[in-house]
């Protein structure tokens, strides 16, 4: 009974393990570079007088995996939680006259310039940097806009992924983070005098977007509600 108790335990744990890890706490994506240790094992019979009846009885593999699957979540939420975010390659030709509103634009975006060199017999420059893939949409259109034409579409292609280093339930605690930061700052970052968390502002984007439940505040104010009256 004992090994057949381990046998459908074991089971119920590398498949929680595969649920756990497909979907994480956080934004319900893909984990990377995770290790979960299980220190102890334990499985109560219902009967103490037959304790293997109550064993066989008991022991259920919807039971077990739903256990572990809360398990191994809350396990996640025990530990700092970080994202890894993709990174793009991206190569930029500009003219010099608009290289400034170029590199304006990419620091913007959280790009990480690595070099910007003169193409030999012209008067244009190769940038060559990486830009998170969450930045990426609309870089294009906003480049041709800033640099008025003078820069060409951005080339880009997968590059690396990279662990954003943002707590993403941190909040201020102390008084000089307080005067910082404002009494205001929130999670969601709707209210005024909030500094943006770039990690906590990518997981409600992700979770709007799959329907998941935020922490987003609707009602930021309640004295301050405008009132759209009927006029007869």
């Amino acid at each position: 009974a004992a090994r057949e108790a381990w046998r459908v335990a074991r089971t119920a744990l590398i498949t929680s393990f595969q649920l756990c890890t497909a979907a994480g706490v956080l934004a319900g994506e893909l984990l990377h570079g995770c290790a979960f240790f299980v220190e102890r094992v334990e499985i109560a019979a219902d009967s103490p007088e037959d304790p293997e009846d109550g064993l066989r009885l008991r022991l259920t593999t919807g039971n077990l995996i739903a256990t572990a699957k809360s398990s191994l979540r809350l396990a996640q939420l025990s530990c700092p939680c970080r994202l890894a975010e993709a990174l793009y390659r991206c190569d930029v030709q500009c003219h010099s006259e608009a290289l400034g509103k170029c590199h304006a634009v990419l620091s913007k975006r959280r790009a990480d310039i690595e070099d910007d060199d003169i193409i030999e017999g012209t008067q244009f420059f190769m940038l060559r940097a990486k830009i998170p893939f969450a930045e990426s949409f609309g870089l294009a259109q906003e480049l041709l806009r800033a640099t008025s034409g003078a820069a060409t579409t951005p080339q880009l292609a997968f590059a690396q992924w990279k662990v954003l280093d943002v707590d993403p339930f941190w909040k201020p605690r102390s008084e000089e983070e307080r005067e910082d930061e404002g009494e205001a700052h929130v999670a969601s970052h709707n209210r005024a005098g909030a500094k943006k968390n770039i990690a906590r502002s990518y997981i409600d984007e992700v979770r709007k977007r799959k329907g998941m439940p935020t922490e987003q505040l609707v009602v930021v104010d309640g004295t301050k509600q405008r009132t759209l009256a009927r006029k007869k």
